[in-house]
């Protein structure tokens, strides 16, 4: 199958590209971890990319 998208937001400023890694592997292999510019700079998003559409659900 092609592999999904899941955009993640409200995350502390703090966190780590290695925080998210740990954090969302648990539900599948992550593919990449692209950070987007949210319209809330008190927070983070970012787009994980998941191998399966199964995965990102």
């Amino acid at each position: 199958g092609s592999g999904a998208k899941l955009i993640v937001s409200n995350l502390p400023l703090n966190i780590k590209f290695e925080d998210i890694e740990l954090l969302f592997s648990a539900y599948g292999q992550i593919l990449n971890v692209e950070k987007v510019t949210s319209r809330d700079a008190s927070n983070h998003s970012f787009i994980l990319s998941y191998e399966t559409a199964d995965l990102a659900q």
